[in-house]
């Protein structure tokens, strides 16, 4: 994942929005739509779901995967990404 772009820089331990990298920013964090971009064009759904025993998740799905859920819509995204680009 390229670490520039319209997301934003945290530091370790906890999350400062910067849009430059420096000496106390670390770890690029990726917007919603660069999760999206990355995933490719096999990316075919995000969407919130709710329930009265889980709460709200958000389920991220791709061609070829079991779909995947995360607490906000980029972790759903991101865990996406990440089944996509898992090493065997």
């Amino acid at each position: 994942m390229p670490q520039d772009g319209l997301g934003f820089f945290a530091a370790e331990n906890r999350v400062v929005g910067s849009l430059h990298s420096s000496d106390a920013f670390d770890v690029y964090v990726p917007s919603l739509s660069e999760l999206i971009g990355a995933c490719g064009a096999g990316f075919s759904s995000l969407a919130r779901q709710s329930s009265a025993t889980i709460g709200v998740s958000w389920l991220a799905s791709c061609d070829g995967l079991q779909p995947v859920s995360g607490a906000t819509a980029v972790e759903a995204v991101a865990r996406l990404w990440l089944a996509i680009n898992e090493k065997e």
